[in-house]
């Protein structure tokens, strides 16, 4: 029971972190210049993860990575959110790429929580829609 705990303590800690990047403004102008460093920063810093690595990765991959790093299906969608914020700042030739890891990300989530969501539902469609 006390690992349950832990674990869910964690998930929520990770969650807040997704939500405050979510939050973030991210400006064209300023996304290469100051943002993305910034980004990149905060994922290393709170989940040992490098942006880079990640978008240049398979969609296969990313959910390798995460598996190790024991995230949870809410922190999979999450990260698949990030991935779609992204996609609007990223160069063109990423956006589709971002929408294919942010599709298999909600997937997975979907699929592990065995739970049916409509709103994660609509962020596969939007996905497909990037693709």
């Amino acid at each position: 029971m006390l690992r349950k705990g832990f674990k869910d303590e964690e998930e929520q800690k990770r969650n807040e972190v997704f939500d405050d990047l979510l939050e973030w403004e991210m400006v064209p102008d300023f996304w290469e210049k100051e943002q993305r460093k910034k980004l990149n920063n905060r994922l290393k810093e709170k989940f040992d993860l490098d942006l880079q690595k990640l978008e240049k990765s398979a969609p296969k991959e990313v959910v390798k990575i995460l598996k190790e790093k024991e995230f949870s299906p809410s922190n999979f969608e999450k990260l698949g959110d990030l991935f779609l914020k992204l996609s609007e700042v990223e160069p063109v030739e990423l956006e589709s790429s971002l929408a294919q890891k942010a599709l298999v990300l909600y997937e997975y989530s979907q699929q592990e929580s065995k739970i049916f969501s409509f709103s994660l539902i609509q962020k596969i469609n939007e996905a497909k829609s990037l693709i």
